[in-house]
């Protein structure tokens, strides 16, 4: 028999008589677009299968993990500590304007960045709707002009110099400086798009087809990257050296960002792409703030808890177990990682505010 307990996070745990976490009764979500609070549904639960090799398409055939279920019982755990995030409806804003916010955000604070966007709408501003950039003011202005306009993000050279690339390649490629033909195509054939632009790699892609087009995808950014090698979701350096000895008519390529990326999105299930990289990649409310960098995060399915450094990551959030040392800039977080009064993103305002680096 199955008794309900609240938990003393958000949302609701059951426990069964062998401790594993129901599926089928999610936690509590919110949807960052409007800060509403989502009521939990019913979902089926995941059939617990393993993965065959015609239905997986990624970088490393063969490696067994991780398969749906395992990546089910893991979001389940992290989702009840820092709330699911639903994906809302695809973004207004021109698929272009995203693109650029991303580069603008390279190698730079969200203020520094959301500046050089919104100097860029004030000194181009498109006539009739001035909070979208002219983009074809901008490709029509001097370079040093460009510059100058986006140097409070930094870098303003090689941003300025890839910003004008991608809008020549445009002119040229499509008589039309946009990029919103994209939305009426598959994911396949956005990324395919996104990444023959100059510049552009795989986490800026995924980034646009997330929070521009509204498509299940699952950005890998060094937060990411760090969990994945630590949970095992891809293959450590022995196992693929075992691989290419095991079987050398079908070698593993290098462990990188790029290939975790892959592979992620190879096994990871669609309806949990959205909330995972969100909750991974908070660095406010999400588990970067409790599992910063050189911390060790651990996961055991079987009772569906997960640790930082060995200690449950439900006691160090409530307070019961001493929190490891954080970096400075880590140390001040809210008091309450969930939130009724989040407001509403204002017209023309850039709609991610947590990828500091392409």
């Amino acid at each position: 028999m199955v008794r309900e307990q609240k938990s003393k996070s958000f949302g609701v745990k059951l426990h069964a008589a062998h401790k594993r976490i129901d599926l089928t009764v999610p936690v509590a979500r919110r949807s960052f677009s409007h800060g509403k609070v989502v009521l939990p549904t019913r979902r089926k639960s995941a059939p617990v299968q393993a993965r065959t090799a015609e239905s997986y398409d990624g970088p490393f055939p063969g490696f067994s993990g991780p398969v749906a279920v395992d990546l089910r019982l893991f979001h389940s755990a992290v989702a009840a500590q820092y709330v699911e995030r639903l994906q809302p409806a695809r973004s207004s804003q021109p698929v272009l304007d995203v693109l650029v916010s991303c580069i603008l955000s390279q190698n730079t604070t969200n203020t520094n960045s959301h500046a050089a966007m919104n100097s860029l709408r004030v000194a181009f501003p498109l006539p009739g709707r001035n909070w979208l950039v002219n983009w074809d003011a901008v490709l029509a202005s001097p370079q040093a002009s460009l510059e100058a306009v986006i140097r409070v993000g930094g870098l303003a050279k090689t941003k300025g110099t890839r910003i004008r690339e991608i809008l020549q390649m445009l002119r040229e490629n499509r008589k039309i400086i946009s990029l919103d033909y994209l939305r009426k195509l598959d994911r396949a054939a956005v990324l395919k798009e996104l990444k023959s632009l100059k510049g552009i790699g795989a986490k800026t892609a995924s980034i646009v087809m997330m929070f521009a087009l509204a498509l299940p995808d699952f950005a890998v950014d060094t937060h990411v990257f760090r969990y994945a090698q630590q949970l095992h979701w891809v293959p450590t350096a022995e196992e693929r050296a075992e691989q290419h000895l095991s079987n050398p008519g079908q070698k593993w390529p290098q462990i990188t960002r790029d290939t975790t990326y892959a592979h992620l999105n190879a096994v990871m299930p669609d309806d949990l792409k959205y909330s995972m990289h969100l909750i991974l990649t908070d660095t406010v409310n999400g588990l970067p703030v409790d599992c910063p960098a050189r911390r060790l995060l651990s996961f055991d399915g079987e009772n569906g808890i997960i640790f930082v450094d060995g200690q449950e990551l439900g006691a160090l959030r409530s307070g019961t177990l001493k929190r490891p040392n954080l970096p400075a800039q880590l140390k001040k977080r809210p008091s309450s990682t969930f939130s009724t009064s989040v407001k509403r993103p204002r017209r023309g305002s850039d709609i991610h505010d947590r990828h500091a680096e392409l």
